[in-house]
């Protein structure tokens, strides 16, 4: 079970995201007005980037609650994969509002450079760039940005060195420090039935908050299916590494108001100049062609992960040659297929896995406690006698090679 302390952690942490949220976006409308008073699109390109904090705040704060739901029998899952939909959706406005910026800048940029080499006047039909207002801006920004930095900086540093690198995971409410294996030898598991859903010849290992057993009624004696109820140091660092990815959510929000006070603080350096030196002003659109390049190259990685949670590829940190070795060689395993691994969102692993062994007991025992070593949370095992080498779930008659594998 959850525990108090965890508990308190976990409220601590929506309380300062929801905090810095609040602050963020009644800067993002102080900014964005600024932006337009002063003619600057450095400002207004800073104004996006802090839309993207915001974005994350938001995703954060919604995953949260979105992963606390209960699964249902419509999503069986919960509502787990909404971080990934949300991530995608912000990106993309966010790639597209800088794309717009990039465009204006480049265009405003060519007004500046064309009268350099060439007797026209381009450079009249520029607008106006208040430096004072610039300024102004941008260090109400770095005020801001600041203020953000410690309340999310204080959080994720506090969690990830203060409590032996316990935090929260924005990504899945069932996830716990009981890992034990909810296993069947029949049709049916009467308790528990939106998480743990019983078929013929399965094995289903699931880590979560909520012990529970299951009723077990033997059909087939050529599948042979097992409960594991044993509790040792292993589920510890369980815990520790789970609490411990539940913090790099606030991290990376720490990360990216960091990112935004260095834009603030170069945005502040240039309407200074502009103020004193109008002629100067070309510094506004180099900075906002600059600031949208590194926006833009900064959603990179959440939008390769929110596309390889969406297209289900295996985890990052995991590797699928190196597991499907490893069961293989689990001693009396024999004919591994159809290993599937992907994520139910970040930081969410499923697997599931069809073989053979001689002792289908101990063999499903050896390949649940690998799976649990490698922190993968919702397990699919089928494990039958070589007694029986037709595969139940593919219903292909002595022939495993066509079930989906590599």
């Amino acid at each position: 079970m959850e525990t108090d302390d965890g508990k308190g952690e976990h409220d601590e942490v929506q309380k300062r995201l929801l905090a810095a949220t609040i602050l963020c976006l009644i800067f993002l409308f102080v900014e964005t007005v600024g932006a337009i008073m002063a003619g600057s699109l450095a400002v207004l390109s800073d104004a996006v980037h802090l839309f993207a904090d915001l974005a994350s705040f938001i995703v954060a704060l919604g995953a949260n609650y979105l992963a606390s739901l209960p699964a249902s029998q419509t999503h069986t899952y919960g509502l787990k994969r909404a971080e990934a939909l949300a991530s995608l959706f912000s990106v993309t406005s966010l790639i597209i509002l800088s794309l717009i910026l990039c465009v204006k800048g480049l265009y405003r940029l060519w007004f500046y450079v064309v009268p350099v080499f060439s007797a026209s006047s381009y450079v009249e039909n520029v607008p106006d760039v208040d430096g004072k207002w610039m300024a102004i801006i941008a260090s109400v920004g770095v005020v801001v940005n600041i203020i953000l930095a410690v309340i999310l900086g204080e959080e994720g540093h506090a969690l990830s060195h203060g409590h032996d690198g316990h935090s929260h995971d924005h990504d899945h409410g069932h996830s716990g420090s009981n890992n034990h294996v909810c296993t069947e030898e029949g049709v049916a598991c009467s308790n528990q039935p939106r998480e743990n859903h019983c078929d013929h010849g399965h094995s289903h290992s699931h880590a979560h908050l909520h012990d529970h057993t299951c009723n077990i009624n033997p059909i087939d004696e050529h599948t042979s299916l097992i409960s594991d109820n044993s509790h040792n140091d292993e589920n510890q660092k369980v815990v520790n590494l789970n609490q411990l990815q539940k913090n790099l959510n606030l991290n990376a929000a720490y990360v990216h108001v960091l990112g935004d006070l260095v834009l603030s603080i170069v945005v502040l350096f240039s309407g200074t100049i502009i103020y004193f030196k109008p002629n100067w002003a070309i510094l506004d659109p180099i900075c906002t062609v600059i600031f949208c390049i590194i926006i833009m190259l900064s959603t990179r990685s959440v939008l390769r992960s929110s596309f390889s949670i969406l297209l289900e590829e295996v985890p990052g940190n995991l590797d699928w040659s190196s597991l499907n070795e490893k069961i293989s060689n689990v001693e009396g395993v024999s004919n591994v297929h159809d290993l599937h691994i992907w994520s139910v969102s970040h930081n969410y692993p499923a697997l599931s896995v069809h073989a053979n062994a001689i002792d289908p007991q101990r063999a499903l025992h050896d390949i649940s406690e690998i799976c649990k070593g490698l922190n993968i949370k919702h397990l699919t095992i089928q494990v039958q006698s070589d007694q029986n080498q037709d595969c139940i779930s593919c219903q292909v008659k002595g022939d495993e090679t066509k079930c989906h594998s590599l």
